[in-house]
């Protein structure tokens, strides 16, 4: 099985990085959409495997309740009123 080098998995991604749909991709690299949609669901499964591997073991810790971290309401300066025209 034919394999894709390295510049060229970078430049798929990075087309696809760019908002180019796989038929984009297909036409500027010339590979079929099997070979680019293939790709790019093994990069999906390893950036999953590289998420799981760093994010074990990690303990969560909570800063504060919603209602205590909440934004004060901020009003509005008062309205004043013009002189009347005389």
């Amino acid at each position: 099985m034919n394999t894709l080098n390295r510049a060229e998995q970078r430049w798929i991604l990075k087309l696809l990085c760019r908002d180019n749909s796989i038929a984009d991709i297909v036409d500027v690299t010339g590979h079929s959409s099997n070979t680019v949609r293939r790709h790019l669901a093994r990069f999906g499964e390893a950036l999953l495997a590289t998420h799981d591997k760093l994010v074990r073991n990690i303990t969560p810790t909570r800063r504060g309740h919603a209602a205590a971290v909440a934004d004060p309401v901020i009003q509005p300066p008062p309205r004043t009123r013009l002189p009347a025209a005389s």
